[in-house]
């Protein structure tokens, strides 16, 4: 049962290595996008229990030995403290870990760049652009960066849903909607 798990974790790694290494270059083109100044490095890093072994034969070696190191461990706890199960994604900026210490602004930005990232790495495999929503991004972005996400959203073949409490400049152009609760209404809103 062990050598089974360890072998689709496996897949499960190589995958997700794969996936992040694509994501990390479009999120962080997407950031300098979207922050729009030079000298903000965004990347993301895999965090993994697992080893990052490229070939399975070698995977499956150092798998088992870090299970048999643990299994102590994962008798006291009675929980599984190694695989993809315990995987993370870690943003960083400029080096810096982005939950300890981005401000709620960089986060959002960091966010909406993975978001679009998703959206390119999905579209590249559906071959065709899924549907974008994007929730309350007027709360946390000024003019300027919501000028930005709508020039890196302004796409044609895509669908996109905004919400917000405001309409910044540029998205007058678009479908507006507003809803007072329980209804919604086409047209323009109160600014």
């Amino acid at each position: 049962m062990r050598n089974q798990l360890i072998n689709l974790s496996y897949r499960i790694v190589k995958d997700r290595k794969d996936a992040i290494k694509k994501l990390s270059k479009s999120a962080t083109d997407y950031y300098q996008k979207l922050f729009g100044e030079e000298g903000r490095n965004f990347s993301l890093t895999y965090k993994t229990s697992c080893p990052l072994d490229d070939d399975q034969e070698s995977f499956i070696k150092h798998s088992i030995e870090l299970f048999q190191k643990n299994q102590s461990m994962e008798n006291m706890r009675k929980v599984t403290v190694l695989g993809p199960h315990r995987d993370d994604l870690m943003g960083k900026l400029s080096g810096n870990s982005l939950a300890s210490y981005g401000s709620q602004g960089e986060n959002r930005i960091a966010s909406l760049s993975l978001k679009m990232a998703v959206l390119d790495l999905l579209s590249d495999a559906l071959g065709v652009r899924p549907l974008l929503l994007l929730d309350d991004i007027t709360s946390d972005l000024d003019e300027k960066r919501c000028k930005n996400l709508l020039s890196c959203i302004n796409m044609e073949n895509q669908q996109v849903f905004v919400t917000g409490t405001k309409i910044p400049d540029g998205f007058n152009d678009y479908q507006i909607y507003t809803s007072n609760g329980n209804e919604l209404t086409k047209g323009e809103s109160e600014q």
